[in-house]
């Protein structure tokens, strides 16, 4: 990757996480805006709950996007932007056009999503409980 083009990533990255701490700014208004109103009935009171974990969820989000960004031009700065950081092959140019802040390479995330998929699964052989062919 030449310079014109990590200049260009730096400027869009350093644009997207101004955009994500100006979104948590604007989220974190809202939410105080959400306290003062403090509804007294038990139906506003469920709704304006509800808007707090949509405002937090939201929240969550943008800030492992503003720490993936940060990652992002830490690796500008270390020479190490465009590369997975799991196995050290070149990120695909489109990918890192669709996700500037991204740190791995298709294969490896790919890799990674189906690994933390098969963690997720229920243990279904617990000892005792499995299903018997009846016979």
């Amino acid at each position: 990757m030449d310079n014109h083009e990590i200049r260009r990533f730096r400027q869009r990255l350093e644009a997207d996480r101004t955009e994500a701490i100006d979104s948590l700014t604007r989220l974190g208004n809202e939410a105080r805006a959400l306290d003062v109103e403090s509804p007294h009935d038990v139906t506003d009171q469920s709704i304006s709950s509800l808007e707090r974990e949509s405002l937090f969820e939201q929240g969550n989000q943008l800030w492992t996007t503003a720490r993936r960004i940060d990652d992002a031009l830490r690796r500008i700065r270390t020479c190490t932007f465009g590369r997975c950081v799991s196995c050290g092959d070149d990120i695909q140019m489109s990918r890192l056009e669709a996700i500037p802040w991204t740190q791995y390479c298709r294969r490896c995330q790919e890799r990674l999503e189906q690994d933390e998929g098969l963690q997720s699964l229920p243990d279904t052989r617990q000892a005792g409980n499995g299903w018997r062919r009846a016979g």
